[in-house]
């Protein structure tokens, strides 16, 4: 059910399947964003009504505790990687040269330090 609503909302739309849409339509790509986000809040809201049965209520807290702990580590993995890329942006820019997979973009360096950072 909670994936046939958007396809049918597309479909009403005129857009039957997602081969016909144009990639680089960007009313599509918003409404394809906002669709995302809704269903990411309808997601949320349905594990929080959850809590009320209880034989879910704890695992469910235990999701949003969870989540909530992650909120440190993030802000630290941020600063490392926001540091890191800043470096590689200064290096590369002194040197000359670009990176490996990158270009002279700080947005290319950044992605390309988060990657790393994944292994």
């Amino acid at each position: 059910l909670f994936i046939c609503i958007p396809i049918a909302d597309l479909a009403i739309l005129g857009y039957s399947d997602d081969k016909n849409i144009d990639q680089h339509d960007e009313s599509v790509q918003t409404l394809k964003f906002w669709y995302s986000m809704l269903w990411l809040v309808i997601g949320m809201k349905v594990l929080y009504f959850m809590r009320g049965y209880e034989a879910a209520s704890f695992l469910i807290h235990m999701i949003f505790q969870v989540l909530e702990d992650m909120k440190i580590f993030l802000t630290i993995m941020f600063i490392i990687t926001f540091c890191s890329s800043a470096s590689f942006y200064l290096l590369q820019n002194s040197s000359g040269s670009n990176l490996a997979d990158g270009g002279n973009s700080p947005i290319e360096i950044l992605f390309l330090t988060y990657s790393i950072l994944l292994g």
